[in-house]
């Protein structure tokens, strides 16, 4: 049993997330959807039907900008094949919307030609990601043919960003949303998430064109769906916590007949496994115990400062708008949400796993032992 089930944990993540394939060895299927006469859609299919993702091409006076160009190691060859029958230009900028591993991945093969490879600040806070130029909240590009307007959208993660095309009329939105799943709500919960759909509506119209990082089967989504989206993510939220209060398990809420009507409306349901539950379920709870705000800021001002380790980069913890992060370059960028004074919820998907600090007799901090990377890391704060 114990078997089974860890194959259909791998299986979950693997639908879960359906731009990562192991292509080695294996054909990649391109397609091309055209925006306008200068911006493209490449979808990428992988194993399966389920297993698609887009990117954006945008052809410039004097050469192309890539939107989440998903490949590495030997796809490289079959990815640029495919751009080459949207345009023989060359690649000059690269825009990572997320530091999820498959969005960076491609970073490595431009990173010594000349390419710009463009992200958000807090990118460099997630493993060993090549990148060039960062901005903070807003950036802006024109490459003749196109004016891109790219901003923090507060959604699926700390690095996420969504990516406006003002003559194209269309917004590449990665994982702030996705049009055949519940994506990730991020570190800012639904209001982060919903954050996110409202700058792209408030940004576009109603002709605007909306493209999620993965697909199952529809490539552009419209104004409604997104309009949708946030409805279907209200009703979710409020049936999650309805059950809770009637001491229903994740399990348990998973089987309530108005819980699988919100995911039925979702094409990739079926392929969905019981262990992804905790994905879409746990983030809410990890969001309300942070709003409960267990501990003052004057409480959290002892957790505040610099924690190093012996060939780690050191972890700074901070408070912001009295709440606790923590984020060391090239590791990791969380928010701790308390539990009790010594153990913080690192994250919002394993609500079983914590960041633990260590007090001396007299409560003052001497350090955190954290799960990461498969392994278990203490630190030891400065005096």
């Amino acid at each position: 049993m114990k078997l089974q089930k860890y194959i259909l944990t791998i299986l979950g993540f693997i639908l879960f997330f359906p731009s990562i394939t192991f292509s080695q060895g294996k054909k990649i299927k391109y397609e091309s959807t055209k925006l306008s006469d200068h911006a493209y859609i490449i979808t990428r299919t992988g194993s399966s039907a389920t297993r698609r993702s887009n990117m954006g091409v945008i052809i410039g006076e004097k050469g192309l900008l890539l939107i989440n160009p998903l490949f590495s190691g030997d796809e490289a060859d079959q990815f640029m094949n495919a751009l080459q029958e949207v345009s023989d230009m060359p690649v000059k900028y690269v825009i990572n919307s997320n530091w999820d591993n498959y969005n960076v991945a491609a970073n490595w093969y431009f990173k010594d030609k000349d390419v710009i490879i463009i992200s958000h600040e807090n990118i460099v806070y997630h493993r060993n990601i090549h990148t060039q130029l960062l901005f903070k909240d807003k950036f802006s590009l024109d490459i003749g043919t196109e004016s891109i307007i790219a901003y923090r959208s507060l959604g699926h993660s700390f690095g996420h960003i969504n990516i406006h095309l003002e003559n194209a009329n269309t917004t590449f939105m990665a994982d702030s949303f996705r049009s055949q799943w519940m994506t990730i709500e991020g570190p800012f919960g639904l209001d982060g998430h919903f954050n996110g759909i409202d700058m792209a509506l408030e940004m576009g119209d109603e002709h605007t064109k909306y493209i999620s990082g993965n697909t199952t089967g529809t490539i552009i989504s419209n104004r409604e769906d997104l309009i949708k989206e946030k409805a279907l993510r209200s009703n979710f939220s409020s049936r999650v916590f309805e059950l809770r209060q009637q001491g229903k398990s994740n399990e348990e809420i998973l089987m309530d007949d108005a819980i699988v009507g919100i995911f039925k409306q979702y094409d990739l349901y079926q392929y969905i496994t019981d262990e992804i539950a905790d994905w879409v379920i746990n983030p809410l709870f990890y969001d309300e115990k942070a709003k409960a705000l267990i501990l003052s800021s004057s409480q959290l001002e002892k957790y505040v400062g610099t924690y190093r380790l012996k060939d780690k980069s050191d972890v700074e913890i901070f408070i912001e708008n009295s709440q606790l992060f923590s984020k060391s370059v090239g590791q990791f960028y969380l928010k701790l949400v308390p539990t009790s004074d010594t153990h913080f919820w690192p994250y919002m998907q394993s609500l079983n796993v914590y960041q633990i600090f260590e007090m001396d007799d007299e409560n003052n901090v001497l350090g955190f032992t954290i799960e990461h990377g498969g392994a278990s890391l203490k630190y030891t704060k400065d005096k």
